[in-house]
């Protein structure tokens, strides 16, 4: 894969990542007043920013390793962090898809149908990645190189700084969410 192509997907997951820490920040209080299908949206939509923040931080720190030399750090960074979030991505993004066709189906305008396909279709695409991808780098993760005592320090280092990227990911969600959710209405932040 190319370059612009990686920095472009990475630029396209913040964006979107941002637009959901956004949509959450906006309706964080009216959420935790409806509780039920909307608080559950919004939660999964916080899980997909933290997801999406995350992997802008892990694409810098394996290119920082990469050029530091530790190339084997790189990849069992990239393979640490998928199996990390993997799960909680394709489970959050199945609630985020029934919602988003519930809401196409009940609008029934072009705003709402291209996000509902645009949703299926990363869903569909999400799930068909992983079928192969989970095995392959769960593979990598557990195999043993020839030096076992350099293989444990690097996988020992690829989850620390994969645990650094989710947790930077979700700061960064977490600064977004409040910036507009100090932007509601005080009558709904009344609610609390």
């Amino acid at each position: 894969m190319s370059g612009f192509f990686v920095l472009l997907i990475i630029a396209w997951n913040v964006a979107v990542s941002w637009m959901n820490a956004r949509s959450v920040g906006l309706m964080w209080e009216q959420t935790k007043i409806e509780g039920g299908w909307a608080r559950i949206v919004s939660i999964c939509a916080l899980v997909q920013a933290v997801v999406g923040f995350s992997m802008l931080i892990v694409a810098a720190e394996m290119a920082v390793v990469s050029t530091m030399g530790y190339p084997v750090v790189g990849r069992l960074l990239g393979d640490v962090w998928y199996l990390a979030i993997i799960v909680p991505a394709l489970g959050t993004g199945i609630f985020i898809t029934i919602d988003s066709v519930r809401e196409a189906l009940r609008r029934r305008d072009a705003a709402s149908g291209l996000t509902a396909a645009y949703n299926a279709a990363a869903m569909a695409g999400n799930i068909w990645q992983a079928i192969g991808a989970v095995g392959s780098a769960l593979s990598d993760v557990t195999k043993t190189e020839d030096d076992e005592d350099a293989s444990g320090v690097a996988l020992l280092a690829a989850l620390v700084l994969g645990l650094l990227a989710i947790a930077g990911g979700a700061l960064l969600t977490w600064v977004v969410v409040e910036h507009y959710r100090s932007r509601t209405p005080v009558l709904v932040r009344a609610w609390r």
